[in-house]
C-alpha cells in the first residue's frame, strides 16, 4: 500500500463497494493495484500466511472492472496464496461470465437466509466474550425480528446492546426490555438507511415495479405469487420480460 501510494495510485474502501484511483501521471490503475497484490502475496507468502481479497456489493462494479478484478486473481492465485472471496446478488455468476473467461474455476455458493440454530449463536458468542449473557427469550425476540436477514439480526442485536448498556453501566444480561427499546430504533435505522435510500435509486421502470410489488403486498398482506407481480407490472406500464433482482429482504 505505501508503494502504491509512493506511485500516485490510490485504493479507497468505501461502505459501498471499492474503487481503484489512478496516478496523476496516468499510470495505469490496473497495473498498480496488480503489482501491489502480487508483492502483499508474496510478502504473506514470506511470513507463511496468505492473502485474501474480500469483496461485497460486486454487482455494483462496471462490467470493465469487474472483468479486470477477475483477471488479476486469476493471474495471480494459481502462484501465490491468495484467496478471492465475492458477495453478490444471485445472478452474477451469469454476469461475471460475460465480461471474464475461466469463471468456471470459481466456486459459486448461495447463502441464503440463516436459520434460528446459526443465527442464535452470532447473537450470543461476542456477548459472552464480554461477560455478557442474553435472557433466552430476549434471544428469540431478536431472532425473530431479525427474519434470517443477517444484516438485520446485527442491527437488532448492537442495538440491544447499546439499550442495555444505557440501562447500566454494567450489564450482567441482556432482556427482553432492551429488545422492546431497540425495535423502534433499528425500524427507523432502516427505513431511512437502506429502504429509503435504495428506492430512490430506482429508475422510472424499476418504480413502477416496485409499487406495484408494494400495492400487491398491501392487498394479499403475504409475498405476491411471480404471475401476479407479472400482471401488476404489464398493468402499470411496465415491460413484460422478468423483473430486475432488488437488494431487499
Amino acid at each position: 500500500m505505501k508503494r502504491l501510494q509512493e506511485r500516485g495510485g490510490s485504493i479507497q474502501v468505501l461502505g459501498s463497494g471499492a474503487g481503484l484511483g489512478a496516478a496523476p501521471n496516468g499510470a495505469d490503475g490496473y497495473n498498480l493495484f496488480l503489482d501491489t497484490l502480487e508483492e502483499l502475496a508474496r510478502a504473506a507468502r514470506s511470513d507463511g500466511v496468505g492473502v485474501a481479497l474480500i469483496v461485497d456489493e460486486l454487482q455494483i462494479l462496471r462490467a470493465e472492472s469487474l472483468g479486470a478484478l477477475v483477471e488479476i486473481v486469476q493471474q495471480l492465485r494459481d502462484e501465490l496464496p491468495l484467496g478471492f472471496i465475492g458477495g453478490r446478488l444471485p445472478y452474477l455468476p451469469g454476469y461475471i461470465a460475460k465480461v471474464a473467461t475461466s469463471t468456471e474455476r470459481f466456486r459459486f455458493e448461495r447463502t441464503g437466509l440463516l436459520v434460528r440454530t446459526d443465527a442464535r449463536p452470532a447473537v450470543v458468542e461476542p456477548a459472552r466474550l464480554e461477560g455478557v449473557s442474553w435472557d433466552a427469550d430476549a434471544l428469540e425476540d431478536v431472532v425473530d425480528h431479525a427474519k434470517g436477514y443477517p444484516y438485520f439480526l446485527q442491527l437488532y442485536a448492537s442495538e440491544t446492546w447499546a439499550a442495555a448498556r444505557a440501562r447500566h453501566d454494567t450489564f450482567p444480561a441482556i432482556t427482553q426490555a432492551d429488545v422492546a427499546t431497540a425495535v423502534p430504533v433499528v425500524e427507523r435505522l432502516i427505513e431511512n438507511g437502506m429502504y429509503e435510500s435504495r428506492y430512490e435509486q430506482l429508475g422510472p421502470v424499476q418504480l413502477r415495479y416496485v409499487n406495484a410489488m408494494a400495492d400487491l403486498l398491501g392487498e394479499t398482506r403475504r409475498p405476491a405469487g411471480s404471475s401476479g407481480r407479472a400482471t401488476s407490472h404489464e398493468r402499470s406500464g411496465g415491460p413484460s420480460r422478468p423483473p430486475p433482482t432488488f437488494a431487499t429482504p
